[in-house]
């Protein structure tokens, strides 16, 4: 299941975040011993992390996870996006 579907499944739940991170296919680097995602993350920031002034409870929560809170102490790419040109919903 691609992450997207994924995402499009999960969206508003407070597991989201959590759900998307073990659909995320790891794999280990032929040359290094490090591990990689081969995925990332995309929020719109109005109504979905935050309504007006209020922060959305989960929301804090969601960026802490993917900062490396996890199970797999790993960061997650994210990027911020918005189409609200400066004013708040």
């Amino acid at each position: 299941m691609s992450v997207l579907r994924v995402a499009a499944g999960l969206r508003g739940r407070a597991s989201t975040v959590s759900q998307l991170a073990q659909h995320c296919q790891l794999r280990q680097l032929q040359t290094q011993s490090r591990w990689h995602f081969d995925a990332a993350v995309v929020f719109d920031i109005d109504g979905v992390l935050v309504r007006g002034q209020q922060t959305i409870n989960e929301a804090r929560g969601a960026l802490q996870m993917l900062n490396g809170a996890n199970r797999l102490g790993r960061r997650i790419p994210f990027a911020l996006l918005t189409n609200g040109g400066g004013v708040s919903e």
